[in-house]
């Protein structure tokens, strides 16, 4: 499934974008320094991006939270990629379906 999503990019929806405008300049930041910039993100770098915000403490790291893009972008990240996954799921398993129907094999 990743592999179907590969070389995928997303258009950051604007409220996120905002969010990111908010956060106080970090020069060592230029992960956000680049969503900011581009407003897109690729299916690589949003994975690992939620990844890596799986990981931080929220409570004792606010502001590192907040700068990988905090709630806004994990919630909308999380969602995009749940939605996509799910697509490529369906339409494979809808592909399948219509190869036995028609007797066909993989």
């Amino acid at each position: 499934m990743n592999k179907d999503l590969e070389g995928k990019i997303f258009q950051i929806p604007p409220q996120v974008l905002a969010f990111l405008k908010q956060q106080p300049d970090v020069s060592s930041i230029d992960r956000n320094k680049n969503l900011l910039k581009t407003g897109m993100v690729t299916y690589g770098q949003l994975k690992r991006i939620l990844h890596d915000m799986k990981y931080l403490d929220k409570v004792a790291e606010p502001t590192k939270y907040n700068l990988y893009g905090g709630q806004p972008l994990e919630d909308w990240g999380t969602s995009i990629l749940k939605q996509y996954r799910d697509t490529i799921k369906n339409t494979k398993q809808s592909k399948k379906t219509a190869d036995d129907i028609s007797g066909q094999s993989n």
